[in-house]
């Protein structure tokens, strides 16, 4: 069976012919030719949550926070996820360029994969928040990728975290252990110093739940 990509599931017209509306620039997604065969997709059609300026638009389930775009709950996403189980890929490999150094290192506590929204409070100290996705969660901390943003390590970071269990998101706080840039990106480490303990461990726990069923 042929695995869809992006384009091809949420039928957004953004394939690298530019689809039926030839006013529309093709997506990002279907031009990335050196991620060809992640995930079983074509160029970056089945990685495209990693791929800047991907959001199909229309395409996308609108079911986010603040109403705005959400990988992670896109409906393409899940079936990624599903289909390629253990084999499936969160990250590029230019985003994991340098990665693994950073994120295993000594810990007190296990850590388990889990991709759940974030919402970033710009350090500038506007009130603006931009998206970023949890690759993995601990009781102690979580690593995450995002939009690049203007922070340094030891500076403090507030964010809310996607409460799957009770479809709501949990205001917290952590310092940054770690931050590397990858084009357009910014992965980073978060040491969790602020967060309703009760709903960390729900969290936590529905992350390890999850493990376990893999």
């Amino acid at each position: 069976m042929l695995k869809k990509n992006c384009w091809e599931f949420n039928k957004c017209c953004r394939n690298v012919n530019g689809g039926a509306d030839s006013r529309r620039l093709p997506c990002p997604s279907s031009n990335m030719v050196s991620l060809s065969g992640l995930n079983g997709g074509k160029n970056a059609g089945r990685i495209c949550w990693n791929i800047a300026g991907s959001f199909s638009g229309h395409g996308i389930r609108k079911i986010a926070l603040n109403n705005r775009p959400s990988c992670v709950r896109c409906d393409f996403f899940k079936l990624v996820e599903e289909e390629e189980a253990d084999n499936f890929k969160f990250l590029t490999p230019d985003s994991l360029h340098g990665y693994e150094q950073y994120s295993y290192g000594k810990r007190k506590t296990a850590r388990f994969d889990s991709h759940l929204d974030l919402e970033l409070m710009l350090p500038e100290g506007r009130a603006d928040y931009i998206v970023g996705v949890t690759g993995n969660i601990s009781r102690g901390g979580l690593s995450f990728v995002s939009e690049n943003i203007n922070a340094k390590t030891g500076e403090t970071l507030q964010f809310r975290i996607q409460d799957r269990q009770r479809e709501q998101t949990v205001p917290a706080r952590g310092e940054i252990i770690w931050k590397h840039q990858v084009r357009d990106r910014c992965l980073a480490g978060i040491k969790i110093t602020g967060i309703d303990e009760q709903r960390k461990t729900e969290i936590v726990h529905n992350a390890y739940e999850k493990y376990l069923g893999k």
